[in-house]
């Protein structure tokens, strides 16, 4: 189920088993505390355990799902595995243990994006998906946010603040805390407010930047480019997020007859990203897409062997983009 059905299912039905999946930990974070209120778990800090750690072994995790609560009808056992170096050890051990689960234990396993981890059974668990919601869900949210401070924010700040975060709950939910205390006892939060404290979220700056990179604005394009640099990490990550981002276009100009769906599956992305990647893919030819992948991946083995500093295969890749005559050789 999305998240949003979940308040409406947990009202009809409490599950004794659910699994958290998806991209926005701020939901992923919501949805646990949603179920544990409902459980209504009594003595949490002796009826709930929580494995979260680099390596987790699902033999402790089971003796603890078999141990009884103590002055409460529940017992609640959590698993967050959503960091991609997590790894959980002797899953067949938990595997049996579904098929003859403690009924007054409840099990709540978070993979976030790191669904791929878990090879136990997960159709004997309830599936909550955490991703990042929809433009309309993520300005309700916001603002009901702002109104709980007896805040509101213009339509224009609120749609900055959705490109600014990406459409993250997470890192909007801090941006809204920051707002708040900035404007102090002002009612309303401007354009203004956003654009001095809201920070764009790299993810939507290399969406930007190939968008303008496609649209041959470069006075635009080394804006972004200056502004990169002058992050605290600098343009470090800048040419392989770039560079997966035309690869992914490539092969959604490659597979045109895929839907939506299909080519999120296949580049293991969502749909959210293929959208964005396809709107920006038409502007591009088979041929100069395949020719920007082969440059960023000699640019990138470049940087990676020291023979050539980041931001001149920055430059490279921009200059080549932005002058269809340009030849450089690789």
């Amino acid at each position: 189920m999305k998240f949003e059905m979940l308040k409406r299912d947990l009202n009809k039905k409490v599950a004794n088993h659910y699994l958290l999946m998806g991209d926005d930990d701020f939901l992923s974070a919501r949805a646990y505390s949603m179920i544990k209120q409902a459980y209504n778990i009594e003595f949490s800090e002796i009826n709930e355990s929580i494995f979260n750690a680099d390596t987790i072994l699902c033999d402790d995790v089971v003796k603890s799902l078999e141990t009884l609560p103590m002055f409460s009808d529940k017992r609640l056992v959590y698993i967050n595995v959503s960091t991609s170096n997590t790894k959980l050890l002797h899953q067949q051990l938990l595997d049996e243990y579904m098929n003859n689960p403690n009924e007054s234990s409840a099990l709540i396993i978070n993979t976030g994006e790191n669904s791929k981890i878990l090879t136990i059974d997960k159709s004997k668990f309830e599936t909550v998906d955490c991703s990042r919601v929809g433009k309309a869900l993520f300005n309700k949210f916001i603002e009901n946010e702002f109104i709980k401070n007896n805040k509101t924010i213009s339509k224009e700040g609120l749609e900055l603040l959705y490109s600014h975060t990406n459409g993250y709950l997470l890192k909007a939910n801090n941006e809204v805390i920051k707002l708040i205390n900035f404007v102090g006892d002002k009612g309303e939060i401007s354009l203004d407010d956003v654009l001095k404290n809201v920070n764009e979220e790299l993810e939507f700056q290399i969406y930007e930047l190939t968008e303008n990179l496609a649209r041959k604005n470069s006075q635009k394009v080394f804006a972004i480019l200056e502004n990169l640099k002058n992050k605290r990490d600098g343009q470090r990550g800048v040419l392989t997020l770039i560079y997966n981002h035309f690869r992914r276009m490539l092969h959604i100009s490659l597979n045109s007859n895929l839907s939506s769906i299909e080519l999120s599956k296949l580049l293991g992305v969502k749909e959210f990203a293929v959208r964005k990647a396809s709107e920006q893919a038409r502007w591009f030819s088979k041929k100069k897409l395949r020719q920007i992948c082969d440059l960023c991946s000699a640019l990138e083995y470049k940087t990676k062997t020291s023979v050539m500093q980041l931001n001149i295969a920055i430059s490279i890749l921009t200059f080549f983009i932005l002058n269809e005559e340009m030849t450089v050789s690789s």
